[in-house]
């Protein structure tokens, strides 16, 4: 049975808007399409999860009008008894994506924003010492998140994202699997440079770090205790949206090593993934099942 994930994460209402290319400052635009689906990193990711048949857990929080994100991610095999439905209205996102698939995201936190450290304690005691603590920047408590994580002894992944001046204060040595894009590895260090050379730099920071880096149709790199890998992206007929790539490659990622597959293995399994994705419209609905991967 694959080791348990609690991911910590956000669950959203997004709100999808078609456009020629993104609005720029003082333009109104038209948009050619308008779609709303569930969506958040925290969902997305959690979904993923279970889509690749890990076991997963999902700490967050909801609105009243946030009642179909619970049920969509039982549905998907999701444990939410940690998930609070409270006053608050749900975290929305207003997502523009443009002819080239590439996407520009507004978003508001909402119930995102009102975790408590009681909310999450009876989860603490409920994990076994060698499960995943999953946890992004789009909540309140990360730092809580990742430093009560690491002080119990789960085995810490972080994707910060999105990011922000505050991700640079989180220390690094109470990570263990850093997943991060180019532009969230360049607020890390703090400049830009070459993907290898930012990797290198936040691995020094924290030795015990696996940090593993995503370059978009340039495929992924790694680099930590587990091993060095730089694996090509998975070919890709056509972008249709990329929302929800980086998520899925997340998920499949961390399933895979979940159920004891080799770093090799489940960097291949999740770029493959993320390149289904990719091919698809929307977030949640664009996350693939495992079975259409071998089809």
């Amino acid at each position: 049975m694959p080791l348990p994930v609690l991911n910590v994460g956000s669950l959203n209402l997004d709100h999808i808007f078609r456009l020629e290319h993104f609005v720029r400052p003082g333009e109104t635009l038209a948009a050619r399409d308008y779609a709303h689906s569930p969506g958040g990193k925290g969902l997305n990711q959690s979904l993923a999860l279970a889509r690749a048949g890990g076991r997963v857990f999902h700490a967050g929080a909801i609105g009243p009008d946030g009642a179909s994100l619970k049920v969509l991610l039982q549905d998907a095999g999701v444990d939410t008894r940690y998930l609070e439905e409270g006053a608050a209205a749900t975290g929305q996102a207003v997502i523009q994506v443009d002819d080239g698939g590439e996407n520009a995201i507004l978003l508001y936190g909402g119930a995102n924003h009102t975790l408590t450290p009681e909310q999450l304690e009876a989860a603490w005691l409920a994990l076994p010492e060698d499960a995943y603590v999953l946890t992004q920047n789009e909540t309140n408590l990360t730092e809580h998140v990742i430093h009560e994580a690491r002080r119990r002894g789960f085995r810490v992944v972080w994707n910060p994202a999105p990011i922000t001046d505050a991700c640079r204060q989180i220390p690094l040595t109470s990570v263990d699997y850093l997943i991060v894009n180019e532009v969230e590895a360049t607020g890390l260090c703090g400049f830009d440079a070459e993907p290898d050379a930012m990797l290198s730099v936040l691995h020094s920071r924290a030795p015990q770090l696996q940090v593993v880096m995503t370059l978009g149709a340039r495929g992924v790199i790694t680099d930590g205790p587990d091993g060095a890998y730089q694996l090509p992206a998975a070919p890709v007929e056509h972008v249709v949206d990329t929302t929800a790539a980086g998520d899925t490659f997340i998920g499949y990622f961390l399933a895979a090593m979940a159920s004891g597959r080799s770093l090799a293995d489940s960097l291949k399994q999740a770029t493959a993934a993320a390149a289904w994705c990719v091919q698809q419209a929307g977030a949640a609905p664009s996350i693939p099942l495992r079975e259409q991967l071998v089809r």
